[in-house]
């Protein structure tokens, strides 16, 4: 879509449904159930589809993306939506178009945040069965390790966004 015309340019075939999308200057990384779509903004071209690991559930989807401050890594939410609640986070190397590891999420991941400085991975997960409720578990992305996890309670997270100089997150 032209944004200054408010008139459709293309249409480029990228998935169906289409769960989630980010994107910079120079790349465009979109998801549907089981695939990870690079577009090229310049030319509205489909440069290429990688198959994601497969869950083992029935209805598995992508709900977030988020890319790396210098465009090299996404970061994608991929979870199952059924009795298991499992889920992850897929991290993509864009110019490789491999994925290059995984974090393990406690819950069905829902939405994601990188930290100011990319340091961190926020990841906002919605727990499954009963109680409903969720946590936000907090990634070093030099280690892939887990930092921390805070529970919310009886609360359903659909949201999260950090303040500016990140040391506030709501």
């Amino acid at each position: 879509i032209d944004a200054s015309t408010n008139s459709v340019v293309s249409n480029i075939p990228a998935g169906n449904p289409l769960g989630s999308i980010a994107a910079n200057a120079s790349i465009v990384v979109a998801s549907s159930q089981s695939h990870i779509f690079l577009i090229d903004p310049n030319t509205n071209t489909l440069r290429q589809s990688v198959q994601l690991p497969a869950l083992h559930c029935s209805n598995d989807f992508t709900s977030d993306i988020k890319l790396s401050s210098d465009g090299s890594l996404a970061y994608i939410a991929t979870a199952c939506w059924d009795a298991s609640g499992q889920g992850s986070v897929v991290i993509f190397n864009i110019n490789s178009a491999t994925i290059t590891g995984t974090l393990e999420t406690a819950g069905v991941p829902r939405r994601l945040v990188l930290s100011p400085d990319g340091d961190r991975l926020y990841v906002l997960n919605q727990s499954q069965g009963y109680p409903v409720g969720g946590n936000l578990q907090v990634f070093n992305l030099a280690s892939h390790a887990l930092s921390g996890t805070i529970g919310l309670g009886g609360f359903v997270p659909e949201a999260i966004v950090l303040t500016a100089d990140g040391t506030r997150a709501f």
